[in-house]
């Protein structure tokens, strides 16, 4: 029997009995009823935008198949519009609920899902696709790009660092473990594989700091320490050459942590961020002009505001996208949508979505006029501009969520800090 109609009462044939005898058992049946609904509280009138009391018997899936990590569009009848009160299953495995609407569910395939039927469950009652999802399995074995292990990190381990380069060598400064924030600076010579430190940063220890470069000046700003002695807004200039800091003109915008920043036409940009655990994000954005000095507030972001993003520039603009929303009730949403910045007019335009769920960009860098981003689930993904198209790469070979990158001649290097391990990336 149809899931959607099996609480549906039904007659195949006319009573036999005499008039009498057909009224008085309806009458007996309906007062029976009567007294039954009187007393259970759960069987209440039928909420009427309800799922299968509208009628829906059946969900449909667009698309039917794909990977984990996968958005799939449900399509049915009252589904009503709070996501708390729906419950999405791939064949029995719990899916997340990212969007609710009365004809449309947004869903995710579930990391550990299987093919088969998916369902959806709100206030004890369910309904199943008309078919099976059939979870697919990347061949990761087709997907380019090379991955080299390099030297090992020597500072103490630890995440959250601040990671830049020149034409030669990179830098890795900052970051913390446990309670314990760094101020250490180190640097990598590809030409001779090695790790040497240099100055370390005069500011104050700090983790989730954010850096762009412009010509051979590297510039540090934002972040979040521990027992800090008021709000961290300083920023410092290194010189890549000389390993000497010097302070610049304070921050002026929110103190902030896991922001992004970016260079265009040699001017830094900073957006994105959080406050603190359980605040709303942050939507402003501000240029740095390294000639006079100061900083400009550009227009804010019109998109989501979010921490934790995707932030790089190629091409004259720049580009932000991704990351992780802090909802009122404090839960969090991962976010595909990935915007263009065109600094001659201050405006943002959207791009191609992320073409998988999301929840944490866990570094990303530029390579030959392509942006990169590597996942927490060391996923390496690919977006070229000019196809406006994101194609998936060969993955990182280790997991992590606290990866730092720099590139030197078109080399990407990739830093796991909290185990130390060092990866060379060309695509």
């Amino acid at each position: 029997m149809n899931a959607g109609r099996e609480a549906q009462l039904k007659f195949d044939k006319p009573l036999k009995k005499n008039y009498m005898q057909a009224c008085g058992f309806i009458i007996c049946y309906l007062a029976l009823l009567t007294g039954i609904a009187a007393c259970d509280p759960a069987k209440e009138t039928p909420d009427p935008n309800n799922i299968l009391t509208s009628g829906t018997a059946e969900i449909y899936l667009t698309p039917a198949e794909g990977n984990v990590n996968t958005f799939v569009k449900i399509t049915g009848t009252g589904f009503g519009n709070n996501r708390k009160d729906v419950t999405v299953k791939f064949n029995n495995v719990p899916a997340l609920v990212k969007e609710v609407a009365d004809k449309t569910i947004l869903t995710v395939v579930p990391v550990t899902a299987t093919t088969g039927k998916v369902s959806v469950t709100i206030n004890d009652y369910t309904v199943y696709s008309a078919g099976n999802f059939t979870v697919l399995t990347k061949n990761i074995s087709a997907f380019t790009g090379t991955w080299v292990r390099k030297a090992d990190f020597l500072g103490i381990n630890r995440s959250g660092v601040s990671a830049f380069a020149n034409a030669t060598t990179g830098f890795v400064t900052l970051g913390g473990a446990g309670d314990f924030v760094y101020k250490d600076t180190w640097q990598y010579q590809p030409a001779r594989d090695i790790w040497d430190v240099q100055s370390a940063f005069p500011g104050i220890p700090r983790f989730s700091a954010v850096s762009f470069t412009i010509d051979k000046k590297a510039y540090v700003v934002t972040g979040f320490a521990y027992f800090k002695p008021g709000k961290i807004n300083d920023f410092w200039e290194f010189d890549t050459e000389t390993f000497v800091w010097t302070k610049k003109a304070d921050f002026p915008g929110t103190e902030r942590k896991v922001a992004v920043a970016f260079t265009i036409n040699n001017k830094g940009y900073v957006t994105t961020g959080y406050t603190d655990y359980f605040a709303p994000e942050l939507k402003d954005m501000w240029e740095y002009d390294p000639v006079a000095d100061k900083w400009q507030q550009k227009a804010d972001i019109p998109f989501v505001s979010r921490k934790g993003a995707a932030g790089f520039s190629m091409g004259g603009k720049g580009y932000v996208g991704m990351g992780t929303h802090i909802n009122n009730d404090g839960s969090e949403d991962g976010l595909n949508d990935f915007w263009e910045y065109e600094p001659a007019t201050d405006k943002w335009a959207r791009k191609a979505d992320f073409p998988e769920y999301i929840t944490l960009v866990s570094t990303s860098f530029v390579l030959d006029q392509s942006g990169y981003l590597i996942n927490g689930d060391k996923e390496c993904w690919q977006y070229n501009p000019a196809a406006n198209k994101w194609t998936e790469k060969k993955p990182l070979p280790i997991k992590s969520g606290g990866l730092a990158s720099f590139v030197i001649q078109n080399k990407a290097y990739v830093l796991e800090p909290y185990i130390g391990h060092l990866y060379q990336f060309e695509p």
